[in-house]
């Protein structure tokens, strides 16, 4: 079972179809992949076999990746030692990666290998990453507009592993007025007043953090209003009001099942 076949994949940026000719390959002739998500019950509460109170466990998967070097045509190229001597290089570092294939991002580290050739050098590669999370990942995405006074713009969470995906500002004040940012599609704000002209200020959503980067021993939380939490998108469209005279870059990257 191999998650990838006949596909491109990048290792931190790595094109190792293009520098290495490695693609991937299904080599136990198994087309089964990883689906969704491993997880299990942990029952807290019940009462004659019901359960009333509940949590999940997920699991984090290791992925099998099996890869060969072709030619543009599919057919097998030999595999020589500095083949091998770079592909180490680039997959087994002393750090987490980054995994891309099929318009998807992993985070982890590969964690097992075993290669085979005949006489010929004609062979394989399989490979076992391990996953830092269950989920896999949108790229990051982003969307930058100028506000002169008051603009909607709409951004679609394309997430189906979480009901909310967090969304990341980074402003730059132009005018003297308070920034505020309000997704009309939960009803969540933020309203940051304070800022100096051409002040820089990023928001990490998920954290509920919030500081300037132009001055960086500023207390931004004294000047903030905000809901319970900063600023989240629901799955689709979501239309993200911003009042206020200044630029504005949105980013976020949705977590999405295994597929």
């Amino acid at each position: 079972m191999t998650q990838f076949d006949s596909m491109d994949i990048f290792v931190d940026g790595y094109d190792l179809s293009q520098r290495l000719g490695f693609n991937s390959y299904t080599i136990k002739n198994s087309s089964d992949r990883l689906f969704g998500i491993n997880r299990s019950i942990e029952v807290e509460d019940s009462l004659n076999g019901e359960v009333y109170l509940a949590k999940f466990n997920n699991t984090r998967p290791v992925l099998d990746v099996e890869i060969a070097r072709v030619d543009n045509w599919g057919n097998p190229i030999p595999i020589k030692n500095k083949d091998l001597d770079e592909l180490g290089r680039i997959l087994f570092t002393n750090k987490t990666t980054k995994l891309e294939c099929e318009g998807l991002i992993y985070y982890g580290a590969f964690v097992d290998g075993t290669s085979w050739r005949n006489t010929a050098d004609l062979g394989f590669v399989m490979l076992k990453y391990e996953l830092l999370s269950p989920y896999c990942y949108t790229n990051i995405r982003s969307n930058e507009k100028k506000i002169t006074t008051e603009r909607i713009i709409e951004i679609t969470n394309k997430s189906n592993a979480d009901e909310y995906c967090y969304l990341d500002v980074e402003i730059k004040q132009l005018g003297i007025s308070p920034i505020n940012i309000t997704n009309l599609t939960t009803g969540e704000s933020i309203v940051i007043n304070g800022m100096a002209l051409n002040e820089e200020v990023q928001i990490v959503s998920e954290y509920k953090e919030i500081f300037s980067t132009t001055n960086p021993t500023k207390n931004m939380y004294a000047n903030i209003v905000y809901n319970k939490h900063f600023l989240r998108m629901k799955y689709g469209k979501n239309r993200i009001k911003v009042t206020g005279n200044c630029l504005v870059y949105f980013r976020h990257q949705a977590k999405m099942y295994l597929r």
